[in-house]
């Protein structure tokens, strides 16, 4: 579905960017969003941890939703009456026991050395390091294997030939798979 929907996507936005007349793919991807409960939450952190590996090497601006770069786990959404965590103290949240040792947004939650903002500074490096900002046409373009392998994405890129990036990714965080 994923590389389906990139490739029929592609078909019917306008991909030109008009300070340079240059087509690129500048689409938003994200995981997580104030719409729908935490991917952590709802899957696992492992499934949170992927799902950012793929938007960061996939063609778009990835998008980090403010709280997963500090492994915030709250349920519920905008939807559901839910508020957002602030990255601040917020006395609210205090009551909302998600986790053992307690909520980890009860508190000053800007922590630049938390694994979880490394993970997600490291991977905005790498893609900074392969892609450039924001791509360009030939970047943009993926590659993919003609036969397909269920529950496993495997797609690469690059800007040079010198730079291609291969990414495969397993949806089951328990099973291997063969590839």
């Amino acid at each position: 579905g994923f590389p389906l929907a990139y490739t029929e996507e592609g078909k019917m936005l306008d991909l030109v960017d008009p300070s340079t007349g240059e087509e690129q793919f500048a689409m938003w991807t994200f995981c997580n969003n104030h719409d729908n409960w935490r991917m952590q939450v709802m899957s696992s952190p492992q499934h949170m941890r992927l799902c950012q590996a793929l938007i960061s090497f996939w063609p778009g601006v990835p998008l980090h939703y403010a709280g997963d770069e500090q492994d915030f786990n709250t349920p519920g959404s905008a939807l559901d009456g839910w508020a957002r965590e602030e990255l601040s103290v917020s006395a609210a949240w205090r009551a909302a026991t998600t986790a053992p040792g307690g909520n980890p947004a009860n508190g000053d939650n800007f922590d630049m050395t938390s694994v979880a903002y490394r993970y997600v500074q490291r991977l905005n490096l790498l893609r900074q390091a392969y892609f450039g900002d924001f791509g360009s046409a030939e970047c943009d373009n993926v590659d993919m294997p003609s036969a397909g392998f269920d529950d496993v994405l495997a797609f690469s890129r690059a800007c040079t030939p010198e730079g291609r990036v291969a990414v495969v990714a397993n949806f089951h965080a328990a099973q291997s798979r063969n590839v």
